[in-house]
């Protein structure tokens, strides 16, 4: 069976950049599944009051930054909050189709038009889209579509790309230099340009 490309897995999940850098310390320490349960659910690194929240976050979290490697853990782990945050958010672009082709093929044809305004209506147009592009995909729930929806707006706004979710407007983010050198060095020229656009 063909892995299917687009899923609802960004869920309700943002960047939660400090969950995000508990656990890149976790994976820097070479830890196996066992010790990270307990990590999340035994000792609640993550402080939640809710251990299965916890669970299924952390899951969620990991399986982004093993999209990338150690280098970008270490970014994640030990960075600032701005290179930190660009760092999580390369990770998640990495892990999900979504995301990435929301950038791709709905952000950066706005604003290489000079068009900044990014209507909410635009992730409702940008699924009908994904629909076409993987018939194979499965059929959201309008609950899906609004949760998947909302985190990733929410996601632009923890990154600098937009300040208001209600009314988008697009804002160009200053890449620190930690995170540019990263995308230079791994000729992630792709991803670069999702970032680096300018207004």
């Amino acid at each position: 069976m063909r892995h299917q490309k687009y899923s609802a897995d960004l869920s309700d999940v943002s960047l939660l950049v400090p969950e995000a850098k508990i656990i890149a310390k976790l994976l820097l320490d070479h830890i196996g599944k066992t010790e990270f349960v307990e990590k999340i659910q035994g000792e609640n690194i993550l402080q939640y009051t809710n251990t299965g929240r916890a669970s299924r976050h952390g899951s969620i979290i990991r399986a982004r930054l093993e999209s990338v490697d150690e280098s970008m853990w270490k970014l994640i782990a030990i960075g600032d909050f701005a290179t930190a945050t660009q760092a999580t958010l390369i990770a998640t672009l990495k892990r999900s189709s979504i995301l990435y082709d929301f950038f791709r093929l709905e952000i950066i044809p706005l604003v290489e038009e000079r068009v900044f305004d990014l209507p909410r209506h635009h992730w409702k147009r940008f699924l009908d889209g994904c629909k076409l592009r993987d018939p194979e995909m499965t059929d959201w729930s309008p609950a899906t579509i609004k949760r998947v929806g909302t985190t990733l707006f929410k996601i632009l706004k923890e990154v600098g790309f937009i300040e208001n979710t209600r009314k988008p407007e697009l804002n160009r983010i200053l890449v620190t230099p930690e995170i540019y050198d990263y995308l230079k060095k791994h000729r992630e020229r792709e991803i670069q340009y999702l970032l680096t656009w300018k207004k």
